[in-house]
């Protein structure tokens, strides 16, 4: 069954590259023909399995060539069971729902979606909201892209962060499925790791002398903690503000760059050649630690106070008036 799988995705990948090709030329193409081919050749295989991932990931060719709407494709290739525990359907569940919330709230119908998770915090007016995309046929369908969705946004400002911690407490007091509670408790704790006034998630990175750091050794300090490559543009605008820190804040901030390489030589070469002194430590250590600081774009930093909570999060850039808010954070503690 994996060799199949192998030489049907690697089929997939290559007839997808022409449909999105031909879709970026506005060409006319027969992808329903394409299909029907493709099956055909399948038509003496009997595993229910492969059958499925493959109508999950035809479902996928017709997302990406842009004719068909989410109704149709959700009632042909995804639905009606909720499959979550399929990797096809999943699959093709993120490519259909991928930012639901901001396109289908600027809608009529979806227009009350965010004064129910801002203000009545009542999850089965929400699931009611949900339920009027044609696409969404189930209850059990709107909960799972409620629990793809609210940590989506947790981190872009429309919804507050307490309003979705709520909603998630909610699916996870009265789940429509016991895996749906597990799931939003797991969702919970992840976000709730970042939330001002929480202990950030734990790492031990080793820097470029090959010294352990956590985060713990700057306890009693504050910890200016920034995610970065050596190459990327936006990062390289804040490098020259962060070995300024070192001269006129060393003694109440520690500054640490998360350094996103392919190898730890990259950024060696990178801070001996530009001269840069502040601690550097290299992600690989623990690769985990992208997705536990919820790392989607470079530069994002964390501001850690001396008690070791997060005190911005996340934390203004460099460029951005960092130390601005970092002097009137300690003022407002009497700390200057």
């Amino acid at each position: 069954l994996n060799h199949r799988l192998f030489r049907f995705d690697t089929l997939i990948d290559s007839v997808n590259q022409e449909v999105i090709m031909n879709r970026r030329r506005e060409l006319a193409g027969n992808l329903d023909s394409v299909i029907r081919a493709m099956e055909a050749s399948y038509a003496e295989d009997s595993s229910s399995f492969f059958a499925e991932y493959r109508k999950y990931k035809y479902g996928i060719l017709k997302m990406n060539e842009g004719k068909t709407g989410l109704e149709e494709i959700g009632a042909k290739y995804l639905g009606p069971e909720v499959r979550d525990a399929h990797p096809g359907f999943m699959q093709l569940f993120h490519a259909m729902y991928r930012d639901f919330l901001f396109y289908f709230s600027r809608t009529e119908e979806g227009a009350g979606i965010r004064n129910v998770i801002n203000r009545s915090h009542n999850l089965d007016a929400l699931r009611e909201q949900i339920r009027l995309h044609p696409s969404v046929s189930s209850d059990t369908l709107a909960d799972l892209i409620l629990l793809r969705e609210l940590s989506t946004v947790f981190y872009q400002g429309e919804y507050h962060q307490e309003a979705i911690l709520i909603m998630l407490d909610s699916m996870i007091q009265d789940p429509l499925i016991p895996r749906y509670g597990l799931y939003a408790a797991q969702i919970r704790q992840k976000l709730s790791n970042l939330l001002i006034g929480s202990q950030p998630p734990v790492f031990s990175l080793t820097d470029m002398q090959g010294d352990r750091y956590s985060l713990s050794d700057s306890e009693g300090k504050y910890t200016y903690l920034i995610f970065c490559t050596p190459e990327h543009y936006g990062c390289m605008m804040e490098y020259p503000f962060l070995q300024s820190y070192l001269s006129r804040h060393t003694a109440y901030l520690d500054v640490v760059s998360v350094m996103v390489a392919e190898e730890r030589k990259d950024v060696e070469q990178f801070m001996e050649r530009n001269g840069y002194q502040w601690k550097a430590v290299y992600y690989k250590d623990q690769p985990g630690i992208l997705s536990d600081y919820e790392v989607r774009a470079f530069p994002v930093a964390y501001l850690i106070g001396p008690d070791g909570t997060l005190v911005l999060s996340p934390a203004p850039l460099p460029s951005e008036g960092f130390e601005q808010q970092l002097f009137r954070i300690m003022r407002s503690r009497g700390e200057i």
